[in-house]
């Protein structure tokens, strides 16, 4: 079987994962502010798969987790950058939406037909049963928008999750993922 120019690139690219998300032009102090949540990343013993980046509007919160992400996610078996969560979450069939995005990136690429919210629930939690992924979900506002999306099983330990929202007070949100969350205020 022959593939044309076009197919070998977007195979190749698909097998890399070279997708990155889009960050601010010459970030500056990024570095000492990433070195801490780095290590997080790569203390599979810390018992924490979670890391809220909390704080108000405007303080940076999506611009380091940005950072993160593409200086990271090479790490990992799959990734996904979710963003403006709160956003898409209150638009019709966008927390499908965002479900499915969520499979595929895990999946680096994989599409499965995912029909309702509550199929979706259940195919991403199995899919974080079977990987080490890096997932970032940015702005989260609510408490059912971290459950729909991630569900409710205790998934792979050595996954890593960063959650950016604006509340302060979210610890109790993890104990019905089964997760422990480690909070990084900015």
């Amino acid at each position: 079987m022959v593939l044309s120019g076009t197919k070998v690139v977007d195979t190749i690219e698909c097998k890399l994962d070279l997708k990155l998300v889009s960050t601010p032009a010459h970030l500056i102090g990024m570095d000492a502010r990433a070195a801490g949540i780095d290590s997080w990343l790569k203390n599979e013993q810390s018992g924490a798969n979670v890391l809220a980046i909390c704080g108000m509007g405007g303080s940076g919160k999506t611009t380091i987790a940005q950072f993160i992400y593409n200086s990271n996610k090479q790490k990992f078996e799959g990734s996904s950058f979710l963003e403006e969560i709160g956003k898409h979450y209150k638009q019709p069939r966008g927390l499908l939406g965002l479900q499915k995005q969520l499979y595929t990136d895990i999946f680096r690429g994989k599409n499965e037909t995912i029909s309702s919210v509550s199929e979706g629930t259940i195919k991403v939690e199995e899919a974080l049963q079977k990987k080490r992924v890096l997932i970032v979900l940015d702005d989260i506002d609510e408490h059912d928008e971290l459950s729909a999306l991630l569900g409710t099983k205790v998934f792979h330990t050595q996954s890593k999750i960063i959650i950016t929202t604006r509340l302060l007070d979210i610890d109790a949100w993890f104990g019905s993922i089964g997760a422990r969350c480690t909070i990084s205020i900015c």
